[in-house]
């Protein structure tokens, strides 16, 4: 009987870890290569990026961090226009890279950059899934739907936004939008606490994925 209880137990122990660890399993998934690669809050807090903060970084500055992380500290060339690189992966997808997106032209190594525009693609394709990001960057808070052709989610601590193609049920002015976990995202914008985002009238708060249909705000007087 003891033999028989004592048996038992230890398949009740064994029951017990195996389901444990399906569990720590199921919630701990390895981000995707393309998404882990970005570092997305993790050697510092949004806004900040890899060191870089929007805002407070200068140019010069923020392209030796980048070289760090991704090139060995070796120099990148950034074309002059967006200061944009281009990285290919060991894998052979690219990275790409701008740290004055929104300040064309400011090839100047004392500029403060404003805004980062990041992206992982092969082939003119993405490989960020919304998902993914989401998970690697925290809930939306709210979603603009404003845009002709897509949808911005606006992010964790208001400081990134993703560009998302809008998936239409019509084609009427203002289609609704529907948002699935494992659609891509166009790339990832980190901008300063300065501009950082506030929800407006139109903006609809994230309620999860799914379908969203556009608030029209009627003009007053």
């Amino acid at each position: 009987m003891h033999r028989c209880l004592a048996y038992l137990g230890a398949l009740l122990v064994i029951f017990t870890v195996t389901i444990s660890g399906s569990i720590l399993i199921g919630h701990v998934q390895p981000l995707p290569e393309p998404i882990a690669v970005l570092h997305l809050n993790e050697m510092c807090a949004l806004p900040c990026w890899i060191g870089i903060t929007p805002g407070k970084t200068r140019l010069g500055e923020a392209r030796q961090i980048v070289a760090d992380v991704y090139n060995h500290g070796r120099p990148l060339t950034f074309d002059p226009l967006h200061d944009a690189v281009d990285i290919v992966m060991p894998h052979g997808w690219t990275l790409y890279i701008s740290l004055n997106y929104e300040s064309a032209g400011a090839d100047d190594v004392n500029h403060v950059i404003n805004t980062i525009f990041i992206s992982s693609f092969s082939d003119r394709t993405s490989l960020m899934q919304l998902g993914d990001v989401v998970n690697a960057l925290g809930m939306p808070e709210g979603i603009d739907l404003g845009y002709g052709c897509c949808a911005g989610i606006h992010l964790l601590k208001q400081w990134a936004r993703l560009s998302v193609p809008g998936v239409s049920p019509d084609e009427s002015g203002f289609p609704p939008r529907y948002f699935d976990p494992s659609e891509p995202v166009n790339f990832i914008e980190l901008f300063s606490g300065h501009d950082a985002y506030t929800m407006r009238q139109s903006d609809l708060p994230w309620q999860g994925f799914g379908l969203y249909h556009v608030v029209v705000v009627e003009p007053v007087g």
